[in-house]
């Protein structure tokens, strides 16, 4: 059986994003309570399609992927399936299995890929390159999905950072509203995660 491609997960990411900008742009001609609902409605799409993309790529190289240029990726243990790499990362060297894997901050991701990346693989450290786009994503996504205490003073922190003071906005209003910023929040955050895609699968 063939190693798996990375090019048939970042190709599908590209397409899917795709498919949330032609929607975001045909949301442009509506009203502005309807532009808010559709604006946090993909934010939690591209949360779930970024997360998932970044979980597909790392499962992929640790099965024996290569990178985009063509590099191997630097594994501590073999393989031979994604289902394998899965279970790998559950349960390979570690004192008790791990009941969920998570990929929402590069903090986490670091600790699913322990002991099946190496820590001098491209992948995590790209990783590292991008935890802020990763962290402010699963930010404004947990605050849009909960709406509690404790995700909003997480998403007060992603405010202040991207506007550099205190603002008091909603989810809505933070990713459509050009005040303060040249590009609607939404669209950063849309072309910063398919940049992020392609670097992290991009061996470099």
């Amino acid at each position: 059986m063939p190693p798996p491609s990375l090019a048939i997960t970042t190709e599908k990411f590209r397409k899917d994003v795709a498919r949330l900008q032609a929607v975001r742009k045909g949301a442009s001609t509506l009203s502005g309570i309807h532009q808010h609902m559709i604006a946090e409605l993909l934010m939690l799409q591209l949360h779930f399609t970024f997360e998932h993309c970044i979980s597909e790529i790392a499962t992929k190289i640790a099965a024996g992927a290569t990178y985009v240029n063509g590099t191997a990726p630097v594994t501590l243990v073999r393989s031979r399936s994604m289902l394998e790499a899965t279970e790998n990362f559950h349960s390979h060297a570690r004192r008790q299995r791990r009941r969920y894997l998570k990929w929402t901050t590069a903090s986490f991701i670091k600790e699913t890929c322990k002991h099946v990346l190496d820590e001098s693989d491209r992948f995590l450290i790209q990783i590292d390159k991008n935890s802020q786009l990763i962290s402010d994503v699963n930010d404004v996504r947990n605050h849009i999905a909960h709406k509690a205490s404790s995700t909003r003073q997480r998403f007060k922190d992603v405010v202040r950072r991207t506007y550099g003071y205190n603002r008091n906005v909603t989810p809505s209003q933070f990713l459509i509203s050009p005040a303060g910023v040249t590009t609607p929040n939404l669209d950063t955050y849309i072309q910063a995660s398919k940049i992020a895609i392609s670097d992290i699968s991009s061996g470099k």
